[in-house]
């Protein structure tokens, strides 16, 4: 495949192993910020979801995809070529 924009060239350098370690810490990162949604209060909730800030929301925030989505689609990004 003949590539001309640098930037993409630099891009389609990266090694497999510097890629496996950001999908790694990505994993990781989505992972706290999951317990950290699940154990906040559902006060806490309703007021992230609200586009005021004087005035709270009418339902909590809430992740829009399903567990099994999560897992399947993190189970489709680490498989192998």
């Amino acid at each position: 495949m003949k590539v001309e924009h640098v930037g993409a060239k630099r891009l389609m350098s990266v090694d497999d192993e510097k890629l496996k370690f950001v999908g790694k810490c990505m994993d990781h990162i989505l992972e706290l910020a999951q317990e950290t949604l699940d154990t906040t209060s559902t006060n806490i909730l309703i007021w992230l979801r609200s586009p005021q800030h004087s005035v709270p929301g009418n339902q909590p925030f809430y992740v829009p995809q399903e567990t099994l989505e999560t897992v399947y689609f993190l189970h489709y990004t680490h498989r192998s070529p």
